[in-house]
């Protein structure tokens, strides 16, 4: 922390960005405290899911009219994204990409990095998505979070009831409402409707119950 307050002492910037900043509200403080403390003049821009957003606002001490919700990208605008990442052909990849993003812009960038580095076959098996999914989420929480998504992911695009979910792994309701609400911030967990929710895209679901179920020999 000392080092960016002398960065920013000796820069003097307009703006920071904090990206994830529903991960990082120690930080968010932090600058807000040190903009006071220093007498700086930046802007704090912060991005974070929907759900979130009350507390990153509590935090900044800002107000809706300063809270800017992005919206899903069309098809054609997510293709303008891959193309513009580096990818443009063959059109099987390009739509496998379009599919699992959903409209995201931030995973279809994932996607085709992980197509451009390793291979196509992880973004086919459904391994690119789930990387990322378990890199964001297990952080922020916990282990568990896999196998409850994987849970829910047998349900296929009908869903699994929640309350099956809660009585099969041990976990409770009031818990796991906590971590589907910010699960399904994050675009993966759908309402199905019923008390049902479903895991999208179908190429998470089916890395999820493969590694978690079937794992090993």
């Amino acid at each position: 922390l000392q080092e960016i307050a002398n960065a920013i002492r000796d820069t003097q910037p307009l703006a920071l960005i904090v990206d994830d900043a529903h991960m990082k509200v120690d930080l968010l403080l932090h600058l807000a405290r040190l903009k006071l403390e220093i007498g700086a003049n930046y802007e704090i821009v912060a991005s974070s899911w929907t759900a979130e957003e009350d507390q990153i606002a509590q935090a900044l001490q800002i107000g809706s009219s300063s809270i800017h919700r992005l919206e899903l990208l069309t098809r054609n605008e997510i293709v303008q994204v891959i193309r513009d990442a580096g990818i443009w052909g063959p059109d099987r990849v390009g739509r496998e990409i379009v599919e699992q993003a959903e409209g995201r812009p931030g995973l279809a960038v994932t996607l085709t990095q992980v197509c451009i580095s390793s291979s196509p076959r992880d973004l086919f098996l459904g391994e690119a998505i789930s990387r990322s999914v378990k890199t964001y989420f297990t952080p922020l929480l916990g282990q568990e979070v896999i196998v409850i998504l994987a849970a829910f992911s047998i349900g296929g695009d009908a869903g699994m009831l929640k309350k099956i979910v809660s009585k099969e792994l041990g976990v409770g309701l009031a818990e796991l409402w906590q971590i589907v609400s910010r699960l399904a911030a994050g675009g993966i967990l759908w309402d199905k409707g019923q008390d049902c929710l479903s895991v999208f895209p179908v190429a998470l679901r089916q890395a999820l119950v493969r590694d978690v179920f079937f794992a090993g020999s």
